[in-house]
């Protein structure tokens, strides 16, 4: 990671903290342990939402095999701007979570088989959460995983408790991860199936 990336993140955090929800970029300890949850010889398609500056793309990107479709979904300009220009090649689409169905139709692509979340989901309200979660759940395939992060000190939050029941209520499946201390600020993730 290069000074330009927290810096570009930080900066977008100071313009509307609201909608970033960290003053800092993720980790790489955290990336590479979310990485791991993803069967990357048996993935076909990988979706990753929320990329921001691309703090976790930079870890998965290397895993990701001949063959895998490998797309970021971003709503916010600036980041999909600094997002085309960090990775080429890589495609990146200026969208919402909440249309991952017709972004995957668009490709001839029915259901992702892995879909990486770095969304600010504890300052999401109860209806935002539960509609990016209802899209994911829709757009993952029957067989694939969806891994999420939050940070450790909004899990006691209003918005964190409500997004670990979100969870449970629409994935069969839904596993908590140790604290990954290594991040900062601290976080724990999520690994889930429908």
């Amino acid at each position: 990671m290069t000074i330009k990336e927290p810096l570009h993140f930080a900066l977008r955090f100071l313009q509307n903290p609201r909608a970033i929800g960290a003053l800092m970029p993720s980790g790489r300890a955290l990336a590479r342990k979310m990485a791991d949850v993803v069967d990357w010889e048996k993935t076909r398609t990988v979706l990753e939402v929320g990329p921001g500056s691309g703090a976790l793309t930079a870890e998965f990107l290397p895993r990701v095999q001949e063959g895998c479709r490998f797309f970021t979904v971003e709503i916010n300009p600036d980041f999909v701007a600094f997002l085309e220009s960090r990775f080429a090649g890589v495609e990146v689409v200026h969208d919402s979570v909440e249309n991952l169905a017709p972004i995957l139709e668009e490709r001839n692509l029915r259901f992702a088989d892995a879909i990486i979340s770095g969304l600010p989901w504890t300052i999401f309200t109860r209806e935002q959460q539960d509609r990016y979660l209802k899209a994911i759940r829709a757009s993952l395939d029957p067989g694939g995983v969806f891994v999420t992060y939050t940070y450790v000190q909004g899990l006691s939050l209003p918005g964190g408790r409500r997004f670990l029941r979100e969870l449970k209520s629409n994935f069969t499946y839904v596993s908590r991860s140790r604290p990954v201390w290594a991040n900062v600020p601290p976080a724990v993730f999520f690994t889930c199936r429908k």
